[in-house]
């Protein structure tokens, strides 16, 4: 930029300090507005829950279905600390009119309580009307949940209090969580988005929602819902346990207008649904989740917020008609329980034999004498099955009375004779001492007169008479056809 001075006058240095100043400060002041109005356009999640509530999975699953074409199979790491941050691209959804990729942060929160302080280091109170809120549940521990969801609640609560957004602001939140609860029911009965609908118009709110108003969007996710078989299986939960914890949680998110999903990060169909719920609960008034309610299946519980009500819940609550009462305590239906631990015996290693015991129990079952054509037969030592590794002597010469090839049972059969002699020179070779240049001990037998041993006796053992040998058999030609 050039400035123009009066000719035959030049500017002092105090009016070009002042200009100077100015320009810095018009510039910092446009780009204070520019960040502004992007940090307001941008999507927040906050994610709360407990450290084994699967939030990184959770984040890890958001991920690979918002990858864009792009491969998204690096595992997420956490950092253990207080707060961690990732983001996500959304995809350009022209039933949100959105027409530009943007992107949404995820801000996990970790560690105990007292961590939700930290939240206004990176957070301004003008984030809260673009930011859902996510309560993370441990489904697979679901006598814990009523604990976790009240203790994500204070957590909210305290993430709030320390961002000290003014009290007209957070009437104006409460105000346009109301007007949304109550559009909801308009969209869903037309296909075109209603708009600019007075407020004498709305119908008022049904019986128990939105009594607990936080002007917040939450969700509460039930996470590793695949778990409901072990459920059945180790704790005997029947289909009225499951059914209790329903319409437990409905209920509770009935109050703050939060939505409820369930969801598992092993089932990749999981993805889309919780992929569109956060769509429509940061980009429009949710009239196009309707669709996607679902309350019949255990497994697969889809509740949008405002679709809900007490009749709807109402249906849920008439299957309780054994034990469990719907007036009864949370913690009196389902009680806590023990983990079981893993048992002693359970994945003990299976431990083999001792070569030297096996030739030494080999030795003593050639040295009988055959009974029939099919010769002996070798079966495993039943003390050494599934059972602990125990310390074995090893015996320092052969076992008397078989010793010689020749003498006793083994000379009446030439074949035991020779198998004998084997595995008393493995015997003599394990057990004795041998240093460079000393004779004693017996020599080791070489391989080709061990292996010549081994086939004669195999050749000339009475088992083995009887199977032809086809080493020069000829090939047979096929039987002619029949005239």
């Amino acid at each position: 930029m050039a400035f123009l001075a009066t000719p035959g006058k030049q500017p002092s240095s105090g009016d070009a300090s002042t200009i100077w100043s100015e320009l810095l400060n018009s510039s910092v002041g446009d780009v204070a507005e520019d960040v502004a109005e992007d940090v307001v356009g941008d999507r927040h999640v906050i994610i709360i829950g407990t450290p084994t509530s699967g939030k990184t999975s959770l984040v890890q699953t958001l991920k690979q279905h918002t990858a864009l074409g792009q491969p998204a199979n690096k595992v997420l790491t956490k950092s253990g600390y207080a707060l961690d941050y990732y983001y996500i691209d959304v995809k350009d959804d022209e039933a949100l009119d959105i027409d530009e990729k943007r992107t949404c942060s995820i801000w996990v929160l970790r560690g105990s309580a007292g961590v939700e302080a930290l939240v206004q280091s990176s957070y301004s109170p003008t984030m809260l009307q673009n930011t859902l809120f996510t309560i993370a549940l441990d489904y697979s521990k679901p006598w814990n949940i009523q604990s976790e969801l009240e203790q994500a609640i204070k957590s909210i609560q305290t993430i709030v209090e320390s961002l000290q957004v003014p009290s007209e602001e957070v009437d104006a939140l409460k105000h346009k969580l109301e007007r949304k609860i109550q559009m909801y029911s308009l969209h869903s009965q037309s296909d075109k988005p209603v708009a600019n609908v007075a407020a004498e118009d709305l119908l008022p709110l049904g019986q128990g929602v939105l009594t607990n108003n936080l002007g917040l969007s939450l969700m509460v996710v039930c996470t590793k819902i695949d778990s409901t078989s072990d459920l059945e299986k180790i704790y005997n939960y029947s289909e009225e346990h499951f059914d209790f914890i329903q319409q437990y949680l409905r209920t509770e998110c009935l109050k703050y207008g939060a939505s409820l999903v369930y969801m598992s990060s092993k089932d990749p169909a999981y993805a889309p649904v919780l992929y569109k719920f956060i769509l429509h609960s940061l980009f429009s008034t949710g009239q196009q989740t309707a669709s996607l309610a679902s309350v019949v299946e255990k497994e697969s519980i889809f509740v949008p917020s405002g679709w809900d009500s007490l009749l709807k819940i109402k249906t849920v609550q008439e299957n309780l008609t054994g034990d469990i009462s719907v007036d009864s305590a949370f913690s009196k239906v389902i009680k806590p329980q023990t983990v079981p631990k893993r048992s002693v015996t359970e994945g003990q290693p299976f431990v083999t034999e001792d070569e030297q015991s096996f030739v030494t129990r080999a030795q003593g079952v050639l040295a009988k004498p055959a009974s029939g054509s099919g010769g002996s037969v070798l079966s495993p030592n039943p003390n050494m099955i599934n059972s602990p590794m125990k310390p074995r002597a090893t015996p320092s010469k052969p076992i008397p009375g078989v010793a010689a090839a020749g003498g006793g049972a083994a000379a009446a059969n030439p074949s035991e004779a020779n198998l004998q002699h084997f595995f008393n020179s493995l015997l003599n070779t394990k057990n004795s001492p041998r240093t460079p240049g000393s004779a004693s001990g017996a020599a080791a037998p070489s391989p080709n007169v061990a292996m010549a041993a081994l086939q004669n006796s195999v050749k000339s053992h009475p088992a083995t008479n009887n199977i032809p040998n086809n080493s020069k058999a000829q090939p047979t030609q096929p039987p002619a056809a029949a005239q």
